[in-house]
């Protein structure tokens, strides 16, 4: 079954023992098998959400406007800075 290590998790734990108990063969994975399996599995689902149109992040929206709140004093500080390489 599982090659007993020091540094096994919880979940690693769990899964042993419904194997054991289950007296179910699981072949060793690794973590870089896993990580491949859910990039796989992400990138799938994308494509089928593409070819349905859909969007798994919707667009960015554009920030608020809030330099129009500025008064003219804070414009010219913040202009004044760009300018003189402060910001």
């Amino acid at each position: 079954m599982f090659s007993e290590s020091l540094h096994s998790s919880p979940s690693q734990k769990r899964r042993e023992n419904v194997c054991q108990s289950l007296n179910i063969e699981t072949p060793d994975t690794n973590y870089g098998d896993i990580l491949q399996r859910l990039v796989r599995r992400y990138l799938f689902k994308l494509e089928r959400q593409k070819d349905e149109g859909k969007h798994l992040c919707p667009p960015p929206s554009p920030p608020p406007p809030i330099y129009f709140l500025w008064t003219e004093r804070q414009r010219m500080s913040v202009l004044f800075r760009v300018v003189s390489g402060l910001l």
